[in-house]
């Protein structure tokens, strides 16, 4: 109760005690009847009422929660309720979303308006990087420098989407021969980066091309008829890779022989005597090497992979 003293009537209002009696029965006071007096009197007496704050989520995104140290705290009014607020972020939360929370500061149950309502907002952390695929991938060499090796490379991110890695060396490179690593990383709006590696290997399985060429007989100057009566013959060898194939001449009479390595191009002069021994000996002018064979040439080329193929020079039969 909050009294002011005003003169009047019968001799004011407290002139038997009664105002006083009042508000030292209800914890009020008596004031005096000054405009300024009242005024101070009122706004006094309005903080010393007790407020019950309850605060209360009127609404909460999935993955944002917000709890309280109290249910609701009782405080005189005109003074900070204090409340120790925990905001939870779920663990499966959308990451990189924004979470929002509405919390209404009840006071006595009721509304106090917007200046007692809280928005919360949380930014969930993008922490997980790209997810980057490279697969590895074998080809067969095309040339000497290798091989082009066209392949995919994809990057998904959990907020993200598809990402577009960059990868080194990139897809359409010439690869040498043998093992090259790729390595492709792609990086998130967060700054999360994630990588693959692939081996790409150029491999050599192709075999030579080897062949048992006849050419003219130097003395005569006359390019062979199709069973090379003379025995002059070119031996060659090409590969797609190695550029210096080694040729080796067998006989097919004996497994066991086995002459060489000679460079693609050699001319040899071929003579069968069955009953000789199989020898290789230097020629003369244009022809390389004579070479005296029990059976027929078996000619095989071998390039640097090991890969290898054979042509056979049939021995002129003996003059008549």
């Amino acid at each position: 109760m909050l009294a002011v003293s005003v003169s009047g009537g019968g001799g004011g209002l407290d002139v038997s005690g009664q105002a006083s009696a009042v508000v030292a029965a209800t914890g009020g006071q008596l004031v005096g009847s000054a405009p300024e007096t009242v005024t101070d009197a009122i706004l006094s007496g309005l903080r010393d009422l007790d407020v019950t704050v309850t605060p209360t989520v009127t609404s909460c995104d999935p993955g944002l929660t917000v709890t309280f140290d109290a249910a609701s705290r009782t405080q005189q009014s005109g003074t900070n309720v204090p409340f120790a607020e925990t905001i939870a972020v779920a663990g499966n939360a959308p990451q990189g979303a924004t979470l929002h929370c509405t919390v209404d500061f009840l006071l006595n149950g009721l509304s106090g308006g917007p200046a007692f309502v809280e928005q919360i907002s949380v930014t969930v952390n993008d922490v997980t990087p790209p997810v980057v695929v490279v697969d590895d991938r074998t080809v067969e060499a095309t040339s000497p420098a290798g091989a082009v090796i066209t392949y995919p490379a994809s990057a998904t991110d959990n907020v993200d989407g598809p990402l577009t890695p960059t990868c080194v060396p990139p897809s359409g490179s010439t690869f040498p021969l043998g093992a090259t690593t790729v390595t492709c990383t792609a990086t998130d709006a967060a700054g999360n980066t994630g990588s693959d590696t692939a081996t790409m290997r150029v491999v050599d399985t192709t075999a030579p091309a080897t062949a048992c060429v006849p050419t003219n007989n130097p003395s005569g100057g006359n390019i062979p008829g199709s069973y090379n009566p003379d025995g002059f013959y070119q031996l060659t060898s090409t590969d797609i890779v190695d550029t210096a194939v080694d040729v080796y001449i067998g006989d097919s009479a004996d497994p066991t022989v086995k002459f060489g390595p000679f460079p693609a191009g050699t001319e040899i002069k071929l003579v069968q005597a069955p009953g000789a021994q199989s020898r290789v000996k230097d020629g003369t002018g244009d022809v390389d090497y004579k070479v005296t064979l029990r059976g027929d040439a078996v000619i095989t080329g071998v390039d640097n992979f090991g890969n290898s193929s054979t042509a056979i020079c049939l021995v002129a039969p003996p003059p008549k």
